[in-house]
């Protein structure tokens, strides 16, 4: 869910779900599918082009940029959310993903090792940030992992969306930010005083 350039690392998110997909049809169970939502026309052509080499076009739904307010919609209708970033300072996009109850699987950039928790899903080890094929062996073994524990129920949607509230909620973020103004009012005063 965003812009599909090359620091989202499309491609090998792509390429570790082929080899999930070509998994799941060995061992008998539906492949996992594939939703790629955002992009231009021109990021979005070569990874359908990509999907089509590793087979799993037909199991591939690349959406292409959609209307702000029908983002969620494709999200609450997923398992899993993958955010592969190389680089990722905020995350924001985590957090929403958890709120849907959607278990995460992200890349160890400061966000996502700030933003996924264990009983949310998996950050992926320091090697795969390297990228190239350490990523899609890392995305492929996570995705494997998770795709299990959300179908066996070891990820439960109400767990990760109340993990959430409570990070990220309402209350959560009133409460942070007066904080930051209680902070902020104290070295003013202490400032003050100083001078």
């Amino acid at each position: 869910v965003s812009h599909l350039g090359r620091n989202k690392r499309p491609e090998e998110t792509v390429r570790a779900v082929a080899r999930l997909a070509r998994a799941d049809r060995a061992a008998g169970r539906e492949p996992t599918r594939l939703l790629l939502v955002g992009g231009e026309p021109g990021e979005i052509e070569p990874l359908r082009a990509l999907a089509r080499a590793e087979g799993i076009a037909q199991c591939s739904t690349f959406t292409g940029r959609v209307p702000h307010e029908e983002v969620a919609g494709f999200m609450a209708r997923s398992d899993v959310f993958v955010l592969a970033s190389e680089v990722e300072a905020g995350g924001t996009v985590l957090a929403e993903a958890q709120a849907l109850g959607l278990a995460c699987v992200a890349t160890p950039t400061w966000a996502g090792r700030f933003m996924v928790e264990p009983e949310c899903g998996v950050v992926l080890p320091a090697a795969a940030q390297s990228g190239g094929e350490v990523l899609v062996s890392a995305l492929t073994r996570a995705l494997t992992r998770v795709t299990a524990a959300v179908r066996d129920g070891d990820y439960r949607p109400e767990a990760i969306r109340a993990r959430a509230r409570e990070r990220f909620g309402e209350e959560a973020f009133v409460a942070a930010s007066r904080r930051l103004y209680d902070e902020a009012l104290r070295a003013r005063t202490q400032s003050a005083r100083r001078a």
